[in-house]
C-alpha cells in the first residue's frame, strides 16, 4: 500500500500527486481531508483534546486536578514547566513514530508549528530555543536530530534564536525507557556540556525535545543551562509525554 506524507514547500505538481496518491493521516494512516495536509479530522480533533488531570509541572496523569505528580514532589524540578501537545499513545504516538523513524521532516516541522502555538498560548515570550542534542549516532542513521527539527519552527513561531551550540552532546547514552528517574539522571550526568558559558545571561529559555519520559534529559540540559550558560529560567516543551 502507498503511503504518502507532504513535504514543504509545495510545488505546482503536488496537487496532481496528491490527486494520485492521497496524504495518508499520520494519525491514523487513512487519507487526510480538509485543510489539514497530515492528520484527517478525526485524530486532529484527538490531537486538540487535553486531559485536565495533569500535573502542572510536567503532564504526568495525576489524580486530583493541579496537584503534582510523585515524581515532582520526590525531586524538586530545576525546569519551570514542562507543555506538551498530549500523551505518548493514540494519534499522537504514531504521528511521533511516523516523524522520528519514517524520516518525514516534513511532518516535524509541521508538529513543531503545533507545539509553537501552544507554546505561545501557555508560556508567552521566552528569549531563546533550546534543543536537546540528540546522540551522534542516532541522527546519522536517521538524517536529522529530531529535537533541532522541532526547535526551528518553533523558534520562528515565537521569532527568538535557535541557540542549538549553548548545549552540545558528548556522548551517547543506552536509550532505555523502563529505568527510573533516578537512574535515568545518574546516566545522563556527563552526557551532555555547556558549549557557550554564559552566552544565555538573564534569558528565559524554551528547551525542546520529541518525547519526555522521566525527564532526565531535559533536567540535565536545564542544569546546565542555569549554572553554566547564566539562564534565568527554562521551561520545556516537547510532542508527547509517556504515561
Amino acid at each position: 500500500m502507498w503511503t504518502s506524507y507532504p513535504t514543504r514547500p509545495r510545488s505546482w505538481w503536488t496537487p496532481l500527486v496528491e490527486l494520485l496518491y492521497p496524504p495518508s493521516c499520520a494519525g491514523c494512516g487513512e487519507p487526510a481531508c480538509g485543510d489539514d495536509p497530515y492528520l484527517c479530522a478525526r485524530c486532529a480533533i484527538m490531537m486538540a483534546w487535553r486531559d485536565p488531570t495533569r500535573c502542572p509541572l510536567c503532564e504526568h496523569p495525576v489524580a486530583v486536578p493541579r496537584r503534582w505528580c510523585e515524581g515532582c514532589l520526590d525531586i524538586w524540578p530545576r525546569t519551570e514547566r514542562v507543555i506538551a501537545l498530549g500523551y505518548y499513545a493514540g494519534a499522537l504516538r504514531r504521528a511521533v513514530r511516523v516523524f522520528k523513524y519514517g524520516g518525514y521532516r516534513g511532518l516535524g516541522t509541521w508538529l513543531g508549528e503545533m507545539l509553537a502555538r501552544r507554546v505561545a498560548r501557555e508560556v508567552g515570550g521566552v528569549d531563546a530555543v533550546v534543543p536537546v542534542p540528540g546522540g551522534r549516532w542516532r541522527r546519522r542513521r536517521r538524517g536529522f536530530d529530531p529535537p533541532a527539527v522541532l526547535a526551528a519552527p518553533v523558534a520562528r513561531w515565537l521569532a527568538v534564536p535557535c541557540a542549538a551550540g549553548v548545549v552540545v552532546r558528548d556522548r551517547d547514552g543506552v536509550h532505555d525507557a523502563t529505568r527510573r528517574r533516578l537512574d535515568r539522571e545518574v546516566e545522563v550526568r556527563g552526557r551532555f556540556r555547556c558549549g557557550i558559558p554564559g552566552g544565555l545571561a538573564g534569558a528565559r529559555v524554551l528547551v525542546v525535545d520529541d518525547v519526555y519520559t522521566t525527564g532526565a534529559s531535559m533536567e540535565e540540559v536545564t542544569r546546565l543551562l542555569r549554572e553554566e550558560a547564566g539562564a534565568r529560567s527554562v521551561v520545556g516543551a516537547v510532542l508527547a509525554r509517556t504515561v
